[in-house]
């Protein structure tokens, strides 16, 4: 098993459910938890040194577990189905940007609230327009990289809110590199049962957010993760669990919390299977 924190990249300004500000700082307290990986939300790719930012994950020894797109939205409002052309413009760009850099580490750039809210009154911000920019993304991406939609659950967006409906969406666009990542906390309010809906992602299901209900961290509130480990081994998940938390009382304390609660399941009850 293989555990990773959101961190937002230095060009991120607004908070995020991941450690913001000091990039380089951040990425040690992640390491020095025990992660193994970290999940890099990015608001645009212009306004990074990427080969910089990369000496200082791999100077840390961290993975890289994906790629998010998480600030664009929050910190910008450029999502990929907008009523303003030119916003689903530079949405596409920064989503290719992204999908190039995931053909060139061979890691998954995950789509969640970055895809937006279609209209099916609007031709031009309709679900093929959203279709055929994940399509240009995955295009992007080449053999090497992987694009992924996060089941959400109605609100924010209104376009693959259960697996069964994503599902059909990414065999509507038919790209080989196109994944599903599922999220416990939108599978609480979404799906009839969380483990069911591991098993259903099938071989589509290529990363795992945990985070309990109301956003807090796994183990402190409803969502049962004896259950939800046991379904992903019992599928023979190998991928990252990537932690999508409130960050209470802070970022380190959130961060340990959840690391410590996700080994100890995996030794005492699943036997260090995961």
């Amino acid at each position: 098993m293989k555990l990773s924190y959101p961190i937002a990249t230095p060009e991120c300004s607004v908070p995020l459910m991941a450690f913001c500000g000091d990039f380089e700082a951040n990425l040690r307290q992640i390491r020095q938890i025990g992660y193994e990986g970290v999940e890099l939300l990015i608001r645009d790719l212009d306004q990074l040194s990427v080969p910089q930012m990369l000496q200082s994950i791999e100077r840390e020894g961290l993975e890289i577990a994906a790629l998010a797109t998480s600030p664009c939205p929050s910190e910008d409002n450029v999502v990929l189905a907008h009523p303003s052309a030119e916003v689903r413009a530079e949405a596409l760009r920064r989503g290719k940007d992204m999908a190039r850099l995931s053909g060139e580490l061979g890691v998954p750039v995950v789509i969640g609230r970055f895809r937006g809210l279609v209209d099916e009154n609007d031709p031009q911000n309709n679900v093929q327009t959203l279709k055929n920019a994940v399509a240009q993304m995955c295009e992007a991406a080449g053999d090497k990289g992987t694009i992924l939609i996060e089941v959400q659950q109605k609100g924010k967006v209104n376009v693959c809110n259960t697996v069964a409906e994503s599902l059909v969406f990414l065999e509507e666009i038919g790209a080989e590199n196109l994944g599903l990542l599922l999220d416990t906390f939108h599978m609480r309010a979404s799906e009839p049962a969380i483990g069911a809906g591991f098993v259903r992602g099938g071989e589509k299901l290529r990363f795992v957010h945990l985070s309990d209900t109301r956003r807090m961290a796994p183990g402190t509130d409803e969502i049962d993760f004896r259950e939800t480990l046991g379904a992903l081994a019992a599928i023979g998940y190998d991928g990252f669990l990537s932690m999508e938390v409130s960050q209470q009382p802070d970022s380190y304390a959130a961060a340990r919390l959840c690391h410590d609660y996700i080994r100890y399941l995996n030794q005492t009850v699943l036997g260090g299977i995961l």
